[in-house]
């Protein structure tokens, strides 16, 4: 089944991508093909057996190991959620800046503003979900 015949399939789709972003380089690179087929351009396990001439049960187990050392590599690192948390403090951040930039000279706010948009960059996830560089 395939990610616009199920919904509930969004959550899975989302962590994927971000874990593809942060350990893809990791995995082989048939690995980092299959999972992007297969979350990413939608295909289907039948698609995808057709494509690489293998059976829908061989899909199935390359896309499973793939997951599995995805997740493996996050247990060990924990890099997606020490992006949470970044993102989550800049988020504070960004709402107390907002909150006293009215209080600040403008030399100073040009200053801090730079700052923020600096720390914004370090995302560790830039890219696919397009936060990175947003407007403080």
């Amino acid at each position: 089944m395939t990610v616009s015949e199920n919904p509930r399939m969004i959550d899975k789709v989302t962590r994927m991508g971000r874990l593809c972003d942060l350990y893809g380089p990791m995995l082989m690179a048939r690995q980092q093909e299959m999972l992007e087929l297969h979350y990413f351009e939608d295909w289907s396990l039948s698609e995808m057996a057709t494509y690489y001439r293998i059976s829908r049960q061989a899909v199935h187990d390359y896309l499973q190991r793939a997951e599995v050392q995805l997740e493996m590599y996050e247990d060990g690192m924990g890099l997606l959620e020490k992006q949470k948390q970044w993102d989550a403090l800049m988020t504070r951040l960004q709402v107390s800046w907002s909150a006293v930039r009215q209080t600040v000279s403008d030399l100073d706010c040009l200053a801090m503003e730079e700052i923020v948009r600096e720390m914004s960059r370090w995302s560790l996830t830039e890219g696919r979900d397009g936060d990175a560089g947003k407007s403080v």
